[in-house]
């Protein structure tokens, strides 16, 4: 298919500079084409009550180990995070569903539940680690509509990013029915050190010339996968995900979703730790808190409230020992610097479940194939969701073909049993 002829059936549609999905169903004023165009947020819909599960109370045993970090003031910005359903293929708008500023009457109640995420990890300047500083500079300061977007498993080549970027254009010319966009390819820094942790970075690649209404919809659907290829899109300066980690030990059954959500609730409610540090972090960051809120001194109820989990069967394995839980918590800021001490303060709370166990979070998880970090490769909902995927290889060792009786032993010193990934 030859895609450089479509028109853009959008292309007289009004632009803006920075396109985040959490504002695609907002109203939209006269926008100014800056790329320091300050993000407003709408609030967010409230609404969703919690049953009782009737738990004792978790006061003796809510925290291990805490200290409150010192935090400079800085001046608020606004901004939502971008999320999704992690085995669905509809897109959901946002993590909380917007409307205009609550009322009186509804300022009290949680807000509504944030769902499970496909992919985590992205936040503000970090989907640029590896990138050319020079290179950085230049693409903030691009006056145009823009994205990011990078393939499934992505890996950083000089030799084949000019290929991979002609691939996403078309891959996104055809989702959209419409002309090829621009993808510019990144440039690592020098000296960058792309065999860490980072797995080849950098991966993303910046997406431009496309109409509003068509890069709104990349950014909402995020994930394309078609004969071109498969990539994932992001928005240009990502905000936060509210993802803290994976709660283990816990013996609750996929059933006892309710109950798992409750002992997180009443584990922070009965902590004065945890209450001390909410307040305290809020009194100066809370610019994705809606204003009503703060002004009546909700905030901290309105933060505790928000906290959800989600079943997850490590690796993919059906047994009690393998039951754990993805667990979120409204991030009050979009600022990186702070989103960090955040979420690393809400990954050391303990929580005890009786007869259930006792949980602690994990937050070393890593996919190599979409990046996201709320789950492993094998775990990973992409494979599922695109027949242009290929499932992840088996892991186990090759069998020794050994010969007859008396055979040689096969040696296994020096072969390491570390896992796959993908570069």
């Amino acid at each position: 298919m030859e895609t450089d002829d479509l028109p853009d059936l959008h292309a007289n549609k009004r632009k803006r500079a920075d396109t985040n999905p959490d504002e695609i169903d907002s109203p939209s004023p006269m926008r100014s084409f800056s790329h320091n165009l300050s993000q407003s947020l709408s609030q967010n819909q409230l609404g969703l009550s919690l049953p009782d599960q009737g738990y004792p109370s978790m006061a003796n045993s809510p925290t291990h180990g805490h200290q409150l970090p010192s935090l400079p003031l800085d001046s608020n910005i606004s901004s939502a995070a971008f999320q999704n359903n992690a085995f669905s293929s509809t897109p959901i708008d946002s993590p909380f569903r917007q409307f205009a500023e609550p009322t009186q009457e509804n300022a009290n109640k949680p807000p509504e539940k944030i769902e499970n995420l496909e992919v985590t990890g992205f936040i503000g300047d970090n989907p640029l680690v590896g990138l050319d500083p020079i290179i950085i500079t230049s693409w903030k300061e691009i006056n145009d509509l823009k994205a990011l977007v990078y393939p499934h498993d992505a890996s950083y080549s000089e030799e084949d990013k000019g290929l991979i970027a002609e691939k996403m254009e078309l891959a996104i010319a055809h989702h959209l029915n419409c002309h090829r966009p621009l993808v510019t390819t990144p440039k690592a820094a020098k000296n960058y050190e792309s065999r860490k942790a980072d797995n080849h970075r950098p991966w993303c690649y910046l997406v431009t010339k496309l109409s509003e209404e068509n890069l709104d919809t990349i950014i909402k659907d995020r994930f394309i996968s078609n004969h071109f290829t498969t990539l994932h899109i992001l928005p240009f300066s990502p905000h936060p995900s509210h993802y803290i980690g994976r709660i283990r030990n816990l013996t609750y059954s996929e059933k006892q979703q309710k109950a798992v959500t409750t002992l997180i609730h009443r584990t922070l409610e009965d902590s004065s730790t945890v209450k001390n540090f909410i307040d305290e972090f809020t009194s100066s960051h809370h610019d994705l808190i809606p204003g009503s809120i703060v002004r009546r001194g909700k905030t901290r109820e309105y933060i505790i409230k928000s906290a959800r989990a989600f079943f997850i069967e490590s690796g993919g394995i059906s047994s009690k020992a393998h039951y754990q839980w993805n667990w979120y918590i409204l991030t009050p800021t979009k600022k990186q610097e702070y989103t960090e001490p955040w979420t690393k303060f809400f990954a050391d709370v303990i929580f005890n479940a009786g007869v259930q166990g006792v949980g602690d979070t994990i937050t070393s998880l890593k996919c190599p194939r979409c990046k996201s970090t709320n789950h492993t490769e094998v775990e990973c909902p992409f494979t599922k969701r695109s027949d242009h995927i290929k499932p992840p290889p088996s892991h186990q060792p090759a069998r020794n073909t050994r010969g007859g009786r008396g055979g040689r032993r096969g040696n296994s010193r020096g072969r390491g049993r570390g896992r796959v990934t993908y570069d």
